[in-house]
């Protein structure tokens, strides 16, 4: 250091060009931006890479559900499907999904719950309360029926489901 502050004091342009060559090789943040450029370049090509996979799969299992039922069973992805119609506002696609997964397992409650709520969007009460009393009917216990009947149940007609209702 003390050579170097010899030379500044007689030479200070060649301690600046020293200086400049060695953050040039050493610290050049053009060429650190270059390569983090190019990593941000391949990452964002992969990530399509793998969004387009992912889709693709995705639409692969929708097409074909019977080859592919050891990825997701079809059931809960009719179920899922019929969730998002649910979410989505779409009641009556919904409800024909429900009715799908209903038929191949009529004793599932968590699918006849969800018709019940399906029919209590749309507005028909009557069966909704069906359903509710079909959940009822496979478990006495459920909570959730009991308090959705309780709901549903017209002021006059409260005394009448006290066979359902506890």
């Amino acid at each position: 250091m003390f050579i170097i502050g010899w030379v500044y004091l007689y030479k200070p342009n060649l301690v600046l060009h020293l200086n400049r060559i060695a953050r040039e090789f050493l610290f050049n943040d053009r060429l650190i931006l270059v390569k983090r450029k190019r990593l941000a370049v391949l990452f964002f090509c992969f990530s399509f890479i793998a969004l387009f996979m992912g889709v693709n799969s995705l639409t692969t299992l929708q097409e074909n559900e019977e080859a592919n039922s050891w990825v997701l069973e079809i059931g809960n992805y009719k179920m899922y499907l019929a969730m998002q119609d649910f979410c989505a506002g779409k009641y009556q696609d919904a409800l024909d999904r429900y009715q799908q997964v209903l038929h191949s397992d009529p004793q599932n409650i968590k699918v006849l719950k969800r018709i019940a709520f399906t029919y209590t969007a749309l507005g028909d009460k009557r069966k909704a309360s069906l359903y509710w009393r079909k959940v009822l009917e496979l478990d006495p216990a459920d909570t959730d029926s009991t308090s959705e009947l309780k709901k549903l149940a017209p002021p006059e007609q409260s005394g009448n489901n006290k066979k359902y209702i506890r």
